[in-house]
């Protein structure tokens, strides 16, 4: 009877073997779906593949019906120590993770070199390994098939093999452009886009190599705006902190040197720039966005882009939907501040008076830079629906159709 228990309590838990390396997992999890197998060419199913892997700053997907394993690549050229780590908001997503090396001159992927289960916080996983030269894959899906949401890939480098180990050349800032409509649609479409993460480091000036994508554009152009602010030599030994805003079209990118001023960078979907922004007493703005053969129209004034950049980018999963009418001799108690300036706006555009009455819909948001945020359109009988965007300081945008203006009225 003693041996029996012996051997069942040993048939509690399931060793793993992925190279040389024992992982032990709780048979209360019961098996995990879709295993890779050890020692086969298990670089399956058609991932989701996101391309090159960026050391530094978390990048995110979601587990989807569609989309329920993802995949990262990155290339060594020479050893170092490699940190992956996965996080999110949900506590108890229960996610696996895979890291390959292709064979010099094959086709395919080969054997994991690495797995990991439940090895960083919570469910989620994590891998560091000393590696050499030579292209990997991080493959990266759910213990069971049925999970579901967003995560975050956190991954580090250290040692001679990895990216930006020497120097090189900064981006060079664009030239300044006029404010034409396509500016504001691009800017629009950018900023009102679902957050997908949000991520703040710390770098110093020589440290900017290892950043990627607009992650570095944006700290080098920091380094060319920045100089009449602050000195050259400053600058070499300044920690410059990036807060990074990411969105499904656009990428929003404050940095500073833990001062009372900083430059947001704001980038459309394909990392080109839009804008930055200079937040200080006195702001200044500049922009990059025009197109060829687009008309000029009013920019928003400096304080009034700053709203743009605070106020519109939030989390879809925080909003609210606004549903009210304006009704001529009622309270009307309900309509809120953002309301209230919307109507006002529709008033003046639509040349109609208190007795008239007006239908809102849209949303409103908790912003992700401060305050809050709202879209609503306005229709009177008779009249066309007008939409605004709204933030606590600012009627910012009237559009009707497909042409918008910039308002910039403020809300009283």
């Amino acid at each position: 009877m003693r041996m029996r228990s012996m051997l069942a309590a040993l048939a509690a838990t399931v060793v793993l073997w992925s190279g040389c390396a024992a992982e032990i997992i709780s048979s209360n999890k019961g098996e995990e779906d879709n295993a890779a197998i050890g020692g086969k060419l298990d670089s399956w199913r058609n991932p989701t593949e996101h391309g090159q892997l960026h050391f530094g700053p978390p990048v995110s997907a979601a587990f989807e019906d569609d989309a329920s394993f993802h995949a990262w690549d990155f290339t060594l050229t020479g050893p170092a120590e490699v940190v992956l780590e996965l996080s999110g908001r949900e506590q108890n997503m229960d996610t696996v993770m895979y890291l390959y090396r292709r064979e010099p001159g094959a086709d395919l992927w080969g054997s994991y070199i690495a797995r990991d289960d439940d090895g960083g916080a919570g469910m989620y996983s994590r891998i560091a390994k000393t590696v050499d030269a030579g292209e990997f894959r991080v493959l990266v899906k759910g213990f069971k098939e049925a999970v579901r949401g967003p995560f975050s890939l956190t991954a580090d480098c250290s040692g001679a093999g990895c990216p930006g180990g020497g120097a090189a050349e900064d981006p060079v800032l664009p030239a300044t452009t006029s404010f034409t409509e396509g500016c504001l649609q691009r800017m629009v479409a950018a900023t009102m886009s679902p957050v997908v993460s949000s991520d703040e480091l710390e770098v110093t000036w020589a440290e900017r190599v290892r950043l990627t994508g607009v992650d570095r554009k944006a700290v080098s152009y920091f380094g060319a705006v920045g100089l009449e602010d602050i000195d050259p030599s400053e600058l070499e030994e300044a920690t410059l902190t990036v807060q990074i805003v990411r969105m499904e079209d656009g990428t929003l990118v404050d940095v500073g040197t833990g001062s009372d001023w900083s430059f947001e960078f704001l980038f459309d979907g394909a990392g080109a720039l839009i804008t930055h922004h200079f937040i200080d007493q006195s702001p200044d703005s500049q922009w990059y966005c025009a197109a060829a053969g687009e008309a000029e129209i009013n920019a928003p004034e400096e304080f009034c882009a700053g709203a743009f950049l605070s106020a519109l980018p939030h989390d879809q999963d925080g909003e609210g939907e606004v549903n009210e009418t304006y009704a001529p001799d009622q309270p009307n108690d309900e309509i809120s501040p953002h309301g209230w300036a919307a109507i006002a706006a529709y008033r003046a555009r639509a040349g109609i008076g208190e007795s008239v009455e007006i239908s809102m819909e849209g949303k409103t948001w908790e912003a992700h830079g401060w305050g809050q945020g709202s879209e609503l359109s306005l229709t009177a009988a008779g009249k066309a629906t007008v939409t605004y965007l709204v933030s606590d300081e600012y009627v910012l945008t009237e559009t009707e159709g497909r042409t918008g203006r910039v308002l910039c009225g403020r809300v009283d």
